[in-house]
């Protein structure tokens, strides 16, 4: 199971990669709380648009719309 969550995570990462290209303000939505709080580790929170209900940290999250 974490195998097939580690590949779907590096997929959509490859996909945000994508679309960063062809938008110009890029958004990304986390599902699921480690892969949220990787994402804002990274300084990319800002871009962070919904997150998955395990998502609580870092606290902004709560702001965001909840995608499930």
């Amino acid at each position: 199971m974490q195998r097939l969550l580690a590949l779907v995570w590096c997929g959509s990462l490859g996909a945000s990669a994508l679309e960063a290209q062809r938008s110009a303000t890029p958004r990304i939505v986390t599902l699921g709380g480690a892969i949220t709080e990787t994402v804002f580790a990274l300084g990319r929170g800002s871009q962070v648009v919904g997150v998955d209900a395990s998502s609580k940290n870092p606290a902004t999250v709560r702001r965001l719309p909840n995608v499930g």
